[in-house]
């Protein structure tokens, strides 16, 4: 069977669980589907885990090949297109440049920077992003 990434279970054993400003990961996980507007899967890979939330939307964890993907689940119900994209090549990778580096603001909407984020605060009060 498939088994998590050393990498991710060294993570977790650091912080437990871990949130920065609007990304969260979770101290659980589950298999990381995506469902469309009729309630019916839309993508139901065996390999991919969802390990957190950023915003609404999924964090998967490709447990083959450890990448990171932003799974946006609710494209359908807006009409609008899968944004869905590989944002990581692992979880290590991808809590030091998304969720505490540079790449933080790529994941959080204006309006949401625009509502206090004090998490984009201190990044930016620390030279982080």
């Amino acid at each position: 069977g498939l088994s998590l990434p050393a990498a991710v279970i060294e993570l977790y054993r650091l912080t437990g669980r871990a949130q920065a400003g609007d990304i969260e990961l979770f101290g659980t996980f589950d298999k990381g589907v995506i469902v469309d507007a009729d309630g019916e899967v839309h993508r139901d890979d065996e390999h991919w885990v969802r390990i957190g939330l950023i915003g609404n939307d999924n964090l998967l964890i490709n447990l083959i090949t450890g990448e990171v993907m932003f799974a946006d689940q609710y494209f359908w119900r807006y009409g609008e297109n899968d944004a869905s994209r590989i944002v990581a090549p692992d979880l290590l990778t991808y809590f030091d440049e998304c969720m505490t580096g540079p790449r933080y603001r790529e994941f959080v909407t204006d309006e949401e920077l625009e509502e206090e984020d004090g998490w984009y605060r201190f990044l930016q009060d620390n030279n982080f992003a």
